[in-house]
């Protein structure tokens, strides 16, 4: 947040640098949203995809319009979340972006994750090819992603040791990048 701060108003006034208000837009509001500030994040993230779409930037569209849909989701707000994660897939198969796709994937994964009642089916099924994805494409933070909210869900449908070998999974391969933040986040979803 320290870095992205300063550098969202500079893409805003200089038209230069136009192009990469979403970026620093949605990477911020991100920050926002999981460091507990969740409605300055959640107009920042909106203001991203909007300014994406404004300016025909459709590079990265999936992208901002899925990173919206993961905030609606921390906010609580399940039917926005499923809205956006169809429109960051849509989008990912419009451009070919298979990355981007992976992501959407993911996010579809966990909206069905918290829809109610859940359906464990379906939410594993969603984990698996979002999963199958990042593997072939070798996102491993992604794929650690997949198997901790893939963990959270089995916890959730009181599955204890199903949840515990794959939120352990995730913490490894997160340890393994050095990711610390994450793998706080997989100590905590084990704890």
């Amino acid at each position: 947040m320290a870095v992205l701060e300063p550098s969202l108003p500079l893409c805003e006034t200089n038209s230069d640098l136009a192009v990469y208000f979403s970026r620093t837009a949605s990477s911020l509001g991100e920050a926002y949203v999981r460091s507990g500030r969740v409605a300055e994040g959640l107009a920042l993230l909106e203001r991203a995809a909007g300014h994406a779409e404004a300016i025909g930037f459709t590079y990265s569209q999936s992208l901002f319009v899925g990173m919206l849909g993961a905030g609606r989701l921390v906010a609580g707000d399940v039917a926005r979340a499923t809205q956006g994660a169809e429109s960051a897939l849509e989008l990912a198969r419009r451009y070919g972006q298979r990355g981007w796709e992976a992501w959407a994937r993911r996010l579809g994964a966990e909206v069905a994750a918290r829809r109610a009642p859940s359906d464990l089916a379906t939410v594993e099924a969603r984990f698996a090819e979002a999963t199958a994805l990042a593997t072939e494409l070798a996102m491993r933070p992604l794929r650690a992603h997949c198997r901790l909210g893939l963990g959270a869900a089995y916890a959730r449908a009181d599955m204890k040791e199903r949840a515990l070998e794959a939120v352990a999974s995730a913490g490894a391969e997160y340890r393994a990048m050095d990711m610390p933040y994450w793998c706080e986040q997989a100590e905590r979803a084990l704890g």
